[in-house]
């Protein structure tokens, strides 16, 4: 029963269609702020796709082959974003042995995290991203978010709008709903997102607080928490809530309860 109001709830947000045109100022501040419990900054973006004509990118087998090739010497060496957040996926995802696995990449502008997870074992990955790829690696394939409305793109992201998501003030504790109910029990989900003081960024991202973090892993166990190849205590992580200075990303290491 709950699964089916979870997807219903969804579905009628989802009516609103795809924002193509994010409003310029935080609609609806309280139910964003959790009245006024999380603190709004402003940096705005308009990534929308108003058309996907000539946008597919290729990832070939040749392509992906040699970043393995980079991976087995170095995973440091492998280009990617958020240096420290890429390696916290590849040491994550070594710890917990993906081996013989599939899974899944949600947003994907480069394929660094499907390379990690290839050479850490995983058996299939599947990229799921709004702009449209070729993919030709046997162990890899793609599929188009707009045809998954139950997937979004970056959980930070969801519900603001940036990606023409629809408007939602909790459309990131939906997504993490969502994925609950997909994975499998003791199935494990490797999150990563910015952390530290509660704020939302309109329409950019979110960061992530005491606050909201905690409704974020409801239904979920904290297994690991990962900086960089470093495994992070509970500890700091108080001290991360409590100092803007130390925001980042990190990696949590969740397996789904209940």
């Amino acid at each position: 029963m709950r699964k089916f109001q979870i997807f219903l709830e969804w579905q009628n947000i989802a009516k609103n269609g795809l924002t193509l045109n994010p409003p310029k100022d935080l609609p609806n501040p309280d139910a964003f702020t959790l009245n006024n419990f999380s603190r709004s900054w402003y940096w705005f973006f308009n990534d929308t796709i108003q058309s996907d004509k000539g946008s597919e990118r290729t990832w070939s087998k040749i392509y992906i082959d040699a970043l393995l090739t980079i991976v087995s010497f170095n995973a440091s060496h492998l280009k990617r974003p958020y240096v420290n957040e890429s390696l916290a996926v590849y040491a994550a995802t070594k710890m917990y042995n993906i081996k013989g696995q599939e899974g899944a990449i949600v947003g994907s502008q480069a394929p660094w995290a499907e390379v990690y997870c290839l050479a850490n074992g995983a058996k299939h990955v599947t990229t799921i991203e709004y702009q449209k790829y070729i993919i030709t690696h046997p162990q890899m394939d793609f599929l188009y978010a707009h045809d998954l409305p139950l997937i979004s793109k970056n959980i930070e992201h969801s519900g603001l709008g940036r990606y023409g998501d629809p408007i939602d003030p909790i459309g990131d504790i939906r997504e993490m709903n969502k994925i609950h109910c997909l994975l499998k029990n003791k199935g494990l989900l490797f999150l990563s997102f910015p952390v530290g003081i509660d704020t939302v960024v309109y329409n950019a991202h979110r960061i992530y607080g005491r606050i909201r973090l905690a409704m974020m892993f409801e239904g979920f166990k904290l297994l690991k928490i990962f900086y960089s190849q470093n495994i992070v205590s509970e500890e700091h992580m108080f001290q991360v809530f409590n100092n803007a200075s130390l925001a980042d990303h990190y990696l949590f290491v969740l397996e789904k309860i209940g």
